[in-house]
């Protein structure tokens, strides 16, 4: 859930890093919720 805070917190074109970093610790999840 903390990613999703992170997401809101960064612009969006750093929000793709953040995906890369939700699937590497299985966050896969909230991945598809930021598409």
């Amino acid at each position: 859930m903390s990613e999703d805070l992170m997401n809101f917190e960064l612009p969006v074109e750093r929000s793709s890093i953040i995906k890369v970093i939700g699937i590497g610790g299985g966050g896969s999840n909230a991945v598809n919720h930021m598409f």
